[in-house]
């Protein structure tokens, strides 16, 4: 999705930094919701669901505010999983990006509108079969699901 005027956003020639928020939502099957990534071309990946913090904006509150613009799920931030430092090179651009991940669960089982069109697809996959998922770093967060959260450093 576009930035938008309120995102948590600086990019420049060279660089890119942003906040993101994103969520483990488990179903009843011990399945993990992803995202299948859209411009991966040849190397294709999932991605937890979330998307970027507003100014102004809790990460607890962003999370509830993605999953139903994005997908059309009404949910509840149970706790904060991990908070990880996302360094990274994409289009020949250094990249920081700072990642709020919160365990979630399904609020309402309604549907709502999804702002994007549920722009974000999500398919469900076993926790033990994220060879494909970035970032590497959360992988055994997703696994673990542990009770306090956890500092990261990712460099993919």
């Amino acid at each position: 999705m576009a930035d938008e005027k309120d995102d948590i956003v600086f990019r420049s020639d060279l660089h890119d930094f942003k906040v993101r928020v994103t969520g483990v939502l488990v179903n009843q099957m011990g399945q993990v919701a992803l995202n299948p990534d859209k411009n991966s071309g040849d190397l294709p990946y999932v991605t937890l669901p979330g998307g970027k913090l507003k100014f102004g904006e809790s990460s607890d509150q962003a999370v509830i505010r993605e999953f139903a613009e994005e997908a059309g799920l009404q949910i509840q931030a149970v706790r904060l999983l991990a908070i990880t430092e996302n360094l990274y090179t994409y289009q020949q651009k250094h990249n920081n990006e700072i990642n709020f991940t919160w365990l979630v669960k399904i609020k309402d089982p309604k549907s709502v509108f999804a702002k994007d069109q549920s722009e974000q697809a999500i398919i469900w996959r076993d926790p033990d079969n994220l060879d494909d998922f970035l970032p590497k770093a959360l992988r055994s967060i997703i696994q673990d699901l542990p009770q306090t959260p956890i500092y990261l450093v990712d460099r993919d």
